[in-house]
């Protein structure tokens, strides 16, 4: 047996070195020109989209498709991914097709668009008068290209995706017995620069809570508005001031977001996050659940944060105080979230304190210095700066 086995191992060497090496080239050519006739197409899997925003949570699906010159799908090919043109990349960066001849990669954007602001002149005090609510301002937001190639190894044979980015949505969050109108220079000075940013509006009367439960519908609609437009979203950033900051906070640290996990970072801007001595007066006056949850001593500030998320600070959430001098409704320690290691920025807004009852007694809100921190130019400058730089994460309590 031994003996036939030999014999038949020194038959196939012979035919081996018979073989002629003319006859191994045409093998190795044949190999690779089959190879060569492959076809590749690279899209998103998502036919819909064709721009992602800004945000490296946003990953974008893409599928790269092999087949043959009869249209039939080719299995265990080589690709390799890379960009080509613009900023982000792509994992895994190859893989091989399915027996469907398909493979699948993401494309991870960057965390910000890389245009910067461009400033305009402003009057010395920074402070902006109002506009009227019908103006809208013109959004010159700067959208960036990317190009993607998936290109089958070993050969020339390649597919291209062009994508664009845009920046990540803004939700503005007014506070107590406001309403969008409130927000109307600051939207315009920013969305002038770049961003797009859309004010979410609530009343305020019916509480925190009712108003939490509102911002995801409000959140969906502006996805699924940007996908008709063929952009995909997955989180936004959110500027929130006074009462609207507690509002961000339950959202955030509610059961319903953690499924979501759609804010990236939380501007806080003269939040009562210990509660307000206005508050507690206020309720005199004003006998509503919205000014009932901002007394110090409430069940929203005392019981109910406290028990949810990281004690009622995210801190998978991005977030920075922001409080103006001589504020009428929140003071330094009110505003201070320092137990979770997040600081505060004062900016000297120019006006002099006033006294609570002044607030009350033409029995509406006029608190002009808690107010005009959403009128001053260099408070708008810092908050689009805050926008585009990634910012502090809450420490975790235990």
């Amino acid at each position: 047996m031994k003996k036939h086995q030999l014999i038949i191992v020194l038959l196939l060497v012979l035919a081996f070195i018979l073989f002629s090496y003319s006859d191994i080239e045409s093998y190795v050519n044949n190999f690779f020109q089959k190879r060569s006739l492959l076809n590749i197409h690279l899209s998103t899997v998502n036919p819909q989209v064709d721009s992602v925003a800004a945000d490296s949570s946003n990953r974008l699906l893409i599928r790269a498709e092999v087949r043959d010159n009869y249209d039939l799908p080719v299995e265990n090919v080589k690709i390799t991914f890379e960009v080509t043109g613009g900023p982000g990349e792509v994992y895994p960066k190859s893989t091989r097709t399915n027996a469907f001849g398909e493979c699948l990669a993401y494309y991870i954007p960057p965390d910000r668009l890389e245009n910067e602001p461009e400033n305009t002149p402003e009057n010395d005090s920074g402070n902006m008068g109002e506009n009227n609510p019908g103006d809208e301002p013109e959004n010159s937001a700067d959208f960036k290209g990317v190009n993607i190639k998936a290109s089958i190894e070993g050969t020339s044979n390649l597919s291209t995706l062009s994508l664009s980015l845009a920046p990540v949505p803004v939700i503005l969050i007014h506070g107590y017995q406001e309403t969008a109108y409130i927000y109307n220079n600051m939207k315009e000075y920013i969305d002038s620069r770049g961003c797009e940013s859309y004010t979410f509006e609530y009343s305020s009367e019916d509480g925190v809570i009712p108003a939490a439960e509102q911002l995801p519908l409000f959140m969906d609609s502006i996805k699924k508005d940007y996908l008709s437009k063929g952009v995909q979203v997955s989180r936004f950033d959110i500027v929130a001031h006074s009462m609207g900051g507690l509002v961000a906070r339950y959202y955030t640290t509610s059961h319903e977001y953690v499924k979501r996990n759609d804010a990236r970072k939380i501007i806080f801007v003269s939040v009562p996050h210990k509660g307000s001595v206005w508050a507690s007066l206020g309720a005199e006056y004003f006998d509503d659940k919205g000014v009932r949850d901002m007394v110090p001593d409430s069940d929203l500030l005392v019981n109910i944060l406290p028990s949810m998320v990281n004690k009622g600070l995210n801190n998978t959430v991005q977030a920075i105080n922001l409080l103006g001098k001589n504020d009428e409704v929140v003071t330094p320690e009110s505003a201070s979230l320092s137990k979770w290691g997040i600081k505060t920025e004062i900016f000297d807004l120019g006006g002099e304190a006033l006294s609570v009852e002044d607030l009350l007694k033409s029995g509406s809100i006029e608190a002009r210095n808690h107010k005009a921190i959403l009128n001053n130019t260099t408070v708008f400058d810092r908050v689009l700066e805050l926008l585009n730089t990634e910012l502090d994460y809450p420490q975790q309590l235990r």
